[in-house]
């Protein structure tokens, strides 16, 4: 049973991660498109 919940944590951990770096990836394309 917690083996099922330990998984979904870290799953949770990785897409948190994933969109983390989205994010940075985001604002550089932001900064770049500036003059």
């Amino acid at each position: 049973m917690w083996k099922m919940w330990y998984n979904q944590l870290t799953r949770f951990g990785d897409n948190r991660q994933q969109m983390e770096e989205k994010k940075k990836r985001g604002d550089e394309h932001l900064s770049h498109a500036d003059p």
